[in-house]
């Protein structure tokens, strides 16, 4: 409950913050913006810049890194996952399956992982890309 009031909090303060930035005209237009940048959310087109910090990320796969016996490897890999958010924001799920995630293990995260936490961990990937658009 607490989380959607903070995430409506959120949405509302980056609604104020997209009429100021584009009412002043001193970086463009929000066509012009646009037209640079594609068509995104306010808040993914942030966390794309800033990234996510290390400490949310590792919060959002907490339920994973505490309630697993993770070997080596499949500590890597989620390393790799909580750094790359923290440079890039958000990772398309399709990802897990290219360079650098099939650098840990050729199959990414289905060679790792059973099927069960696999999902989950796309599932969560998706929850932060989710609250990257939705913020």
């Amino acid at each position: 409950m607490i989380q959607k009031v903070i995430a409506t909090a959120a949405k509302s303060d980056l609604v104020t913050f997209e009429e100021m930035l584009f009412a002043q005209g001193t970086i463009g237009t929000k066509e012009e913006f646009i037209k640079v940048y594609g068509e995104q959310p306010l808040g993914k087109f942030i966390r794309s810049i800033l990234g996510l910090e290390v400490q949310a990320a590792k919060l959002a796969f907490a339920e994973i890194l505490n309630n697993q016996t993770l070997n080596s490897v499949q500590i890597r890999f989620m390393d790799t996952i909580i750094n790359f958010l923290n440079v890039k924001g958000i990772i398309e799920p399709s990802m897990l399956f290219e360079t650098p995630f099939i650098d840990i293990n050729s199959n990414g995260v289905a060679g790792l992982f059973e099927d069960q936490i696999a999902s989950k961990i796309i599932s969560l990937i998706e929850t932060i890309n989710h609250n990257a658009e939705a913020a």
